[in-house]
């Protein structure tokens, strides 16, 4: 694992302990991106505090920031989509050591959110979730070229069908239509997940409105 970092916060104040990396990880912290993460939750300090992670981590580092305790931070997790839409990462940001840490549930909506829905690894997650590994670029989804050329294919077959049946409903009948006695229907309420419409003789078309489930907001911009 990696170096990262966690914020403490007890009744001193808000410290930053930072730990070495673990089975060959890396040994060094971005200082810029840690001093953006100290900005967006808000959290006093001064850059010539963090001079000692400038170099390489070869031992845990507690730095006090401030006398001020902070707010809890929770475990966050950003996602990404790389090297041409053919592979996924994740990475995570430790909670603070009063905070808490994602659910799995969290994880996979947050992964929803960029429209990830096929081939996702779970036991990836699961790996995470028993065992945190941060800082840390950690692929849960890579597309083979086959599988991404079945995709495109499956992509343009569904287009295909799509503006077939458009332009099928929209071509003028060339025979007058035929009047039919429609059965009334007994209810209808503004509840219901389908709408029917009334078209010439032996065409039927069943229309499902889809609700997309409104995910987790980025919490934190990378």
């Amino acid at each position: 694992m990696n170096a990262y970092y966690q914020i403490i916060n007890d009744e001193s104040g808000t410290k930053l302990k930072v730990f070495t990396p673990t089975d060959g990880g890396k040994a060094s912290i971005d200082v810029q991106d840690l001093m953006e993460y100290l900005s967006y939750y808000k959290i006093p300090f001064q850059v010539k505090e963090l001079s000692p992670l400038t170099g390489t981590i070869k031992e845990e580092i507690v730095i006090t920031l401030n006398t001020q305790r902070s707010l809890p931070i929770q475990e966050d997790i950003f996602v990404e989509i790389e090297d041409g839409n053919m592979q996924a990462v994740f990475w995570f940001l430790p909670p603070s050591n009063d905070g808490f840490r994602l659910r799995k549930s969290d994880i996979m909506d947050k992964i929803a959110s960029k429209k990830v829905v096929f081939g996702i690894d779970e036991s990836v997650i699961d790996a995470f979730m028993e065992k945190p590994r941060y800082l840390e670029k950690i692929v849960y989804l890579r597309y083979s070229n086959k599988s991404r050329v079945i995709m495109m294919t499956r992509t343009v077959f569904i287009l295909l069908i799509s503006s077939l049946c458009t332009l099928s409903y929209c071509t003028p009948r060339t025979e007058p239509a035929q009047t039919e006695v429609l059965t009334p229907v007994d209810s209808i309420t503004k509840d219901s997940a389908v709408i029917v419409e009334t078209l010439p003789p032996r065409i039927e078309i069943e229309k499902e409105l889809l609700y997309d489930k409104h995910t987790l907001e980025d919490t934190y911009p990378y």
